[in-house]
């Protein structure tokens, strides 16, 4: 087992929507959701002139294997997927994110063949919901650095550019749909990060963004330090809509629509801590581990199907969940 580090190397930063340096202290807190990482404590800040969320200091970029260790929730994923089939919870998961990102790609033609490329894919899973939709029309492609994931992606049809999206050569090819699912919040400058991924779209092409959504009724709840949606230390930025549209029009970009969806690993994570940091409720930490949520088994169905009726219940009501979709074009 790794052995936790302290005092790993970390960089000072500013707001990246504005610049300024000026910011208030929102919520502090240490890695809880892996044991191997760090046990350094970090801070998330708020922009004093523009409101957005950003970690302060975050780790350093040579401390990226620190705070991503082997056992990283989506490494795992990854070589599950490796070494069997697909099974009845993977199909229902791309039934359902199929029926969601029909929402997308209803703005585009699909009339004729379409180019579409999802930034830091994983093993592809989500490459299979979009084709699933169309597979004559939609030709997917996808960003990854793990080379596993990769050979994942290709065996099951996609297309794919190994190596970070900073450094990969598209060779000239552009886009009419990039997706970009659970990844904004992990970058360490957002602006320069959207206008590279800006400039792929083919005329007329859209940018699909899911990040969390401080701006949500467990992202309150929970906003001293307990929110699952921190995810301490690996998340560096978190906006709510009006920050992501900021971000948008700093990058040449108009933000179409916002959509919310159900987030219950938040929920879980989030009644984890809460769990851990009281006395008398400890006891039953390990029933609410974090791991529980990507291991499958009972517990883990109970706690996603009871968590997504919370937030079922709370879109119902017309409130934001704490799972943001920008949908966003590029400004006429």
């Amino acid at each position: 087992m790794r052995l936790l580090k302290s005092n790993i190397e970390k960089t000072s930063t500013v707001c990246n929507n504005c610049g300024s340096s000026q910011s208030a202290e929102v919520a502090s807190g240490r890695d809880e959701d892996y044991d191997n990482t760090t046990d350094d404590v970090f801070t998330f800040v708020r922009c004093a002139q523009c409101s957005l969320l950003y970690l302060n200091p975050r780790p350093a970029d040579s401390e990226l294997s620190t705070i991503y260790p082997d056992d990283y929730h989506s490494y795992s994923l990854t070589l599950d997927r490796a070494s069997r089939k697909k099974g009845y919870a993977t199909q229902l998961r791309q039934w359902v994110y199929s029926f969601r990102l029909r929402k997308a790609l209803n703005r585009i033609d699909l009339s004729r063949p379409v180019d579409l490329l999802d930034v830091g894919c994983g093993d592809g899973w989500m490459l299979d919901c979009y084709k699933s939709v169309n597979p004559e029309k939609i030709r997917t492609y996808g960003v990854e650095i793990n080379e596993i994931a990769c050979q994942i992606i290709r065996q099951n049809g996609h297309k794919a550019f190994h190596g970070t999206f900073e450094q990969v050569d598209f060779g000239g090819q552009r886009f009419d749909f990039i997706n970009m699912s659970q990844l904004i919040e992990h970058v360490a400058d957002p602006t320069s990060f959207l206008k590279r991924v800006k400039g792929l779209l083919k005329p007329g092409g859209i940018i699909v963004i899911e990040t969390p959504n401080t701006k949500s009724v467990d992202g309150v709840l929970f906003r001293k330090g307990n929110w699952g949606g921190y995810h301490f230390p690996r998340h560096w930025v978190l906006y709510e809509p009006a920050t992501l549209t900021v971000l948008a029009n700093n990058c040449g970009l108009a933000v179409q629509s916002f959509f919310y969806h159900a987030c219950p690993v938040h929920w879980h994570w989030s009644l984890g801590r809460v769990v851990r940091h009281t006395r008398g409720l400890r006891f039953f930490a390990p029933l609410v581990r974090p791991s529980i949520i990507f291991q499958g088994g009972l517990r883990a169905i109970f706690y996603l199907s009871t968590f997504t009726i919370v937030d079922l219940v709370i879109k119902f009501f017309g409130i934001p969940t704490s799972n943001m979709m920008a949908i966003m074009k590029v400004q006429e």
